[in-house]
């Protein structure tokens, strides 16, 4: 790395960044017409040009102002980012009789600095955000992230929560192992300590986690769940649950093997799913099509994803999710919008790595699966458009849910309930993730979302903010 790209810590001129700016569009335009070129190649070229014309109709709804509205939810002092405006500028919340303080939290942090990686701003930088943003910046979101780190056990916990709490909601616990880990690994950095998915079956004094220590614990641990087939939220949030603890469960699995154990936990997975799969919809449900049970499609076929267990069936789920991406029944939050995508890309993923099938059979399903999907590729993504546009918000952020943005993270408070705001999580889906899975399916670049230009922008944002929390400015 250069050094005059390593020494970001300035403020842009307005000049520069409109200069830059005027590059950056045409830099844009090539590259849909190159899209234009590679999607011909691969349907024909009226369908390409339609699928194109739906994409800049999806990219027309983003707002750039977006970019003032995450500067302004990093906190210079502390290292992270704030879920949302009103978890920056209340200092508590009240939830279940108890006070909780709000502050900056690592999924709000990793989602952030996820989404500048996903939208191809750091491309300038070797697609490092560490490069692309100021040499301090890095340094303090992982010094925030390495802080929150337990020696004893190796997850990663909150202050403003606890460990009691924590510990209570595996599935924030397990998400939190994860982007802490992910957060300091995208700044060149590592956990202080051994985390549960490191090999620790040399370590007898570990303390895992008691439902991982043995095959009756998990059995029970499984069997504390139920999946009632007339709920299909019900497969959603107990799929929610697995699979934010997948990779913990994978690697205790991999530990009981080389300890010689004569179980597995994730053959005891399979087992438990498998029984609740319902073979005559698709879904591990008896509902009719809907949204909660393709956001348990997903989350479920996840799970299997992240344990190296094969589905039972991947068609039929498959099936659903292309079904549910073209419902036009208004989403009840932002994740009915992205689940049935990221549901699509994963199950293709699955039937591409199939044991179950012949390598003819793999190719013969697929290219009969994706002549049907690119025939209707573009009403996909018009509808996925407009569903998006309900949550926008004025600033560019976009909420979980339609009027408001979900207080909770994980059973974890982390705003104030019923404002009428934006919030990483939801902000993060709609502007990256689900564009992304848009492109993934087409197995094509997407279209870079944010430009150096924004980068500039941000920067100088981020340098104004730490002046003025440093007090330099006054």
């Amino acid at each position: 790395m250069s050094t005059e790209k390593r020494e970001l810590g300035r403020i842009y001129t307005d000049e520069k960044i409109k200069k830059q700016a005027e590059l950056d569009k045409k830099m844009i335009e090539v590259k849909w017409k190159e899209l234009e070129e590679k999607l011909s190649l691969i349907t024909k070229k009226e369908l390409a040009e339609d699928i194109v014309n739906a994409l800049r109709e999806l990219y027309s709804i983003y707002n750039k102002e977006q970019i003032v509205w995450i500067a302004n939810l990093y906190d210079p002092t502390t290292g992270g980012f704030y879920y949302s405006n009103s978890a920056r500028d209340n200092e508590e919340v009240e939830c279940e009789g108890k006070i909780y303080k709000l502050r900056p939290d690592l999924e709000s942090t990793s989602q952030a600095t996820g989404m500048l990686i996903t939208s191809h701003m750091a491309d300038s930088y070797d697609g490092s955000i560490a490069y692309a943003l100021p040499e301090w910046m890095g340094k303090q979101i992982a010094e925030f992230a390495k802080n929150l780190q337990d020696e004893e056990t190796g997850y990663f916990y909150h202050p403003q929560w606890g460990k009691e709490r924590t510990n209570k909601w595996k599935n924030r616990r397990g998400r939190d192992l994860q982007w802490g880990i992910r957060l300091l690994d995208r700044f060149n950095d590592a956990p202080l300590y051994k985390t549960p998915l490191e090999d620790r079956s040399d370590d007898n004094s570990v303390k895992r986690s008691p439902h991982l220590e043995s095959k009756e614990a998990f059995i029970e641990f499984l069997n504390g769940y139920k999946i009632d087939p007339n709920d299909p939220y019900s497969a959603y949030r107990v799929g929610n649950q697995l699979e934010s603890q997948s990779p913990e469960i994978a690697a205790r699995d991999a530990e009981l093997k080389k300890l010689g154990a004569d179980y597995s936990l994730t053959a005891i997975l399979k087992e438990w799913l498998d029984a609740r799969y319902n073979a005559e919809n698709g879904t591990w449900t008896n509902a009719d099509l809907c949204y909660d049970s393709c956001n348990g499609i997903l989350k479920i076929c996840s799970t299997y994803t992240k344990c190296g267990i094969p589905l039972p069936d991947p068609i039929a789920p498959l099936k659903v999710a292309i079904k549910c991406i073209t419902l036009k029944t208004r989403p009840d939050h932002i994740c009915c919008i992205l689940n049935p995508w990221y549901a699509l890309n994963t199950i293709i993923s699955i039937i591409k790595n199939s044991t179950a099938y012949s390598t003819e059979k793999i190719s013969e399903i697929l290219e009969n699966m994706n002549t049907e999907i690119l025939k209707n590729y573009p009403e996909m993504i018009r509808i996925t458009a407009e569903k998006l546009k309900i949550f926008l918000k004025e600033d560019g952020s976009f909420s979980y849910n339609e009027t408001h943005s979900c207080h909770y993270s994980q059973m974890m408070p982390v705003a104030i309930p019923n404002t009428n705001e934006g919030d990483f999580n939801a902000t993060s889906i709609c502007t990256v993730s689900v564009p992304m899975h848009i492109f993934q399916y087409l197995g094509i670049r997407s279209i870079p979302l944010y430009t150096e230009s924004d980068r500039m922008r941000l920067v100088s944002l981020l340098e104004k903010n730490k002046r003025n929390a440093k007090g330099e400015n006054q």
